[in-house]
Parts: structure tokens; sequence; C-alpha cells
């Protein structure tokens, strides 16, 4: 975990492993923050961490469930200072905080086809709109995670839905990853957009045509044109 203080211009190491920090984990899922003061971080168990001293310490933390098991944050997207949301790894494991990660209450999902069987991204505009992946899929709510749309993408070969940016309730980017069969390159990558709420999405990118196509790690736009990626080689964005 980094920290700037100055924009970007020098970073300051908080934690790298366990051993150099033992209340925290040794990876992480998701991450986020909701002040300069209040993170939490998940790694996919069963506890999350919460720092409120600008992520100097980390407190583990539960969510239970009625069951007797235990909630593992999987995905997660911070609206304000207040209000969050997190899945499981499941839509149906949708829990949302006011109270800036404090405490997480359950929310219930009205079944969907086709049905998420795990949650890779989700990414929230406000406390209403909000849109997710899973696999081919990406779902969109506008009602704060009561009910969800969804949009199939299809490919020629083999593909999951690595990513998502959103930039506005209507404007959205997922980036796919593609594996050909039989072909090179063995995987490339390719960006949609949608500018009317996920009714309809267009090509913005592909590499399906380079010999030896980087891998995109990350994606953030600031408007509907303007953005960054991230790839697997640091000297390129």
């Amino acid at each position: 975990i980094l920290k700037t203080g100055n924009a970007g211009s020098g970073w300051e190491i908080l934690s790298s492993s366990p051993h150099s920090n033992p209340s925290v984990p040794g990876y992480y899922l998701v991450g986020a923050f909701f002040s300069d003061s209040i993170g939490i971080l998940g790694n996919g168990g069963a506890t999350f961490r919460q720092s409120v001293d600008q992520g100097t310490t980390w407190t583990p933390q539960t969510i239970p469930e009625g069951s007797g098991s235990l909630f593992a944050f999987n995905a997660l997207s911070v609206v304000d200072s207040a209000v969050g949301f997190g899945t499981g790894g499941n839509l149906f494991d949708l829990v949302k905080t006011v109270d800036g990660g404090r405490t997480w209450n359950r929310l219930i999902v009205e079944e969907i086809a086709p049905r998420p069987q795990k949650i890779n991204t989700l990414a929230f505009v406000d406390a209403q709109t909000g849109y997710c992946t899973s696999d081919s899929v990406v779902y969109r709510t506008t009602d704060g995670g009561r009910t969800w749309t969804s949009t199939e993408f299809h490919h020629d070969a083999p593909s999951f839905l690595s990513g998502l940016n959103v930039v506005s309730s209507n404007t959205a980017f997922v980036y796919t990853v593609v594996l050909p069969l039989n072909s090179e390159p063995a995987r490339y990558f390719v960006i949609d957009r949608t500018t009317d709420g996920g009714k309809s999405w267009q090509r913005t990118y592909s590499n399906d045509n380079e010999e030896h196509p980087l891998q995109i790690n990350s994606l953030c736009f600031l408007d509907q044109d303007h953005g960054f990626a991230g790839f697997d080689n640091s000297r390129q964005t």
C-alpha cells in the first residue's frame, strides 16, 4: 500500500507484506477509502481490515451472516464518505454501509436472468445507480441494488469481463479478455463503452491485430473521452 500527499509527486510505502506490518494481510483483492482517514481492505477471506488513521494501522473486522457463516469482500465500491457497497463474490451477497464502513447491512436482491455466478467488479455512481460484471455479463441497477438489468457480451472465442470503470450514471467502460482458440495472439483485449446507461455498447479499442498485445491491468476514465489504462509493461499507459 502506497500513499501520496503531494498529488503523486512522491509516494510513501505504508505496507508491503505481513512481515513489515503484522496488522495488514499480505495481499488484497479490493480496497477503498471513504475519506483521508477511513479505509477498508478485503482479501477474499472472512475477515476484512479497516483503518481509521490514514492506512497506518489496520484492524480486522467481520460481517456476520444470519446463518453463522461470514461474509467475505470480493468487490467493493465507495460512493462518498458515508455510503459504500460490497459483494462477497455473488450479487446476492450484496451489502451496504451508510456510516463509512463501520457497519454493513445485507440488501435483498431480486432474482435476475442470467443469474450471476461470481461478481468480478462493482462500481456505484451514487446511492442508487451502480454497475457490476460477471464473466460475460454487465448488470446495472437504478434502485440501490434491489433490481438489476443485464447485458451479455458475445465474442467469437471464450472471453470474460475483466474490468469496469464508471464515469456517470449513463457512461461506463468495460474491458474484456478474449482467448482465441488455436490462433495467435494467445489472448487480446477489447474496451467497450456505453453512454446511454447500458442500453447499447460501442467498441472503442481492441489490440487483436498486435503481434504481442499487452495485457490491460487497470482502466480509469475521467469522462467519456479521456482516460488512462495500465498495462503489464509499466513503461506504457
